[in-house]
């Protein structure tokens, strides 16, 4: 009987002054942290000023935030433009992670306590601030007029351990429409981090029998999934395979300063498409409706434009970072919110309930008006939440990342085992 061997060792990967320790690119690692300091602004923006998201002057502070929520500037709290760059990036790096992979349950096994473990540290967190009536972000609600998590209509989860326990280890990968309200809504993005995994793991490891098998299998994926965040995901898993038989520098598209430079503003333009209803002049023209092409009832719902325009902004913006040397330079600086990008992805929402709105109460009495208040408090919510994400990046996830190797390699070891003694026996 055959027994399965890991993948030989994978092409070589481009390298450049980013490459960190395990051959980690930490430019793109840097990337994704500057994207989880933008879903915390726009985190920020959902409790205090609902205006810059909706755009509407009945929950505007200032009377001017209807006008930026429709221009580019609304790049800078962009979150879900930035939970698309988070896709790619994912589809990019796990082309390495599950290159050589021994075994499909082993990688699998190694990447479910890879998230799992740090999600139910940062639920345990959350659901201990509600526990100690110490989330305050009803109270903020109340008053902002703001429909974030509910609005006045919030619901605060229940405090079951058995519920805590249900909702980080089954609930936030399993469960798309629950409302994860632990953690301020941001689990929603576990089942699709989790079950993109899954499918990529399946492609990468079909090259151990056939490139072209694999391949194939990931053609018919990525069109299965067209226009939804998978398929960003997906595309990020294309980007990784042809960055492993050429450099994106060389590529046509990329190969002239001017065009990364014209590729990487379109990609940024793109990323800034409004969450307003109308999205205004400057993006009416990229509505469209393929729902009646691509949708089937009952099972996959019409394409979002918004979605698929944040995430085809989110393709370029990658595409253009692994071509482009002076933009792995520049984001090579921000390598310690790469380093803190998931922790700080997962925790910053109840540090916002507890610091944000609990600041925000403290100091209203003595500060003169709202919008004065909440500018006060956003460099201490800001603080705290980065020095949170590196506690959690220290005590949880470089912990987590050890334990999810280890159990992956055990159960290799088990399967492999399992698979000689097989052979031996037929």
């Amino acid at each position: 009987m055959n027994v399965p061997e890991p993948l030989p060792s994978p092409l070589p990967k481009e390298k450049g002054a980013g490459s960190g320790a395990g051959g980690r690119m930490v430019y793109l690692d840097a990337l994704r942290g500057i994207a989880a300091v933008v879903v915390v602004f726009h985190h920020f923006f959902c409790l205090f000023d609902w205006g810059l998201i909706e755009g509407t002057a009945a929950t505007s502070r200032l009377g001017f935030e209807p006008g930026i929520a429709v221009t580019p500037f609304n790049l800078l709290y962009q979150g879900s433009g930035m939970v698309e760059v988070f896709f790619v990036l994912s589809g990019y790096v796990l082309v390495s992670a599950f290159y050589g992979a021994p075994t499909f349950l082993g990688a699998l096994a190694r990447r479910y306590v890879r998230l799992a473990g740090v999600v139910f540290c940062a639920c345990l967190f959350g659901w201990l601030l509600i526990a100690l009536n110490l989330d305050f972000a009803g109270t903020i609600l109340a008053q902002s007029h703001s429909p974030y998590q509910g609005g006045t209509d919030r619901v605060i989860p229940h405090l079951g351990v058995g519920e805590l326990l249900r909702e980080a280890f089954f609930n936030a990968f399993f469960k798309r429409d629950d409302p994860h309200q632990y953690l301020g809504g941001v689990l929603w993005t576990m089942p699709t981090e989790f079950f993109g995994s899954v499918m990529i793991l399946a492609v990468m490891l079909l090259f151990r029998r056939s490139a072209r098998a694999g391949m194939l299998f990931l053609g018919l994926l990525t069109v299965a999934w067209f226009g939804y965040s998978v398929f960003f995901m997906l595309v990020g898993t294309w980007l990784g395979l042809a960055s492993r038989s050429c450099r994106f520098a060389s590529l046509p598209l990329f190969g002239h300063a001017a065009r990364r430079i014209a590729l990487f503003v379109l990609a940024l333009y793109l990323l800034s498409f409004p969450s307003t209803a109308d999205p205004g002049a400057g993006y009416r023209f990229l509505l469209f409706d393929l729902g009646r092409f691509f949708s089937i009832p009952h099972f996959f719902p019409p394409i979002d434009a918004a979605l698929f325009w944040r995430g085809i902004g989110a393709v370029l913006l990658v595409s253009v970072a692994l071509a482009s040397s002076r933009m792995q330079a520049v984001l090579n600086r921000f390598g310690f919110l790469g380093k803190i990008s998931f922790p700080l992805y997962l925790t910053h929402a109840p540090v916002l309930f507890l610091v944000g709105a609990g600041g925000y109460l403290e100091l209203r009495p003595l500060l003169p008006g709202g919008t004065v208040t909440a500018l006060a408090v956003f460099p201490f919510f800001l603080l705290s939440a980065l020095l949170v994400a590196w506690l959690g990046y220290l005590y949880v996830e470089k912990p987590t990342l050890r334990l999810s190797r280890d159990v992956g390699e055990k159960v290799d070891t088990l399967l492999l085992r399992g698979w000689v003694q097989s052979g031996k026996t037929t």
